[in-house]
């Protein structure tokens, strides 16, 4: 990538520089077609690197949804109030909030 950018800033150059010398229309619109072509380059660029930032977000996304939370056992939910051998309620975890299947 690095010798195709430096390839087109030569030609940039040496394009910028005829068209300073002789100011004539070909060397313009070459000039102008270089521009247009650094553009169209910078353009696809970008959108190749949004198009691989979405499928990483999907991929990401997928992987959540193959595994999804299971509810938690009714059973052991209602046994965790149940007073210990010193009759004391067994402690829940604060904050904790679980669907009940």
């Amino acid at each position: 990538m690095i010798p195709f950018i430096e390839l087109l800033g030569r030609l940039f150059a040496s394009s910028l520089e005829t068209v300073w010398s002789t100011s004539n229309p070909a060397s313009v619109i070459a000039l102008v077609g270089m521009v247009g072509a650094i553009g169209l380059v910078g353009a696809m660029a970008a959108a190749e690197v949004n198009s691989i930032v979405a499928i990483t977000a999907s991929l990401q996304v997928r992987a959540h949804l193959e595994h999804p939370l299971e509810p938690a056992d009714r059973g052991e939910l209602l046994r965790q109030s149940d007073p210990d051998a010193a009759g004391r309620p067994r402690p829940r975890a604060p904050g904790l909030s679980l669907p009940i299947a």
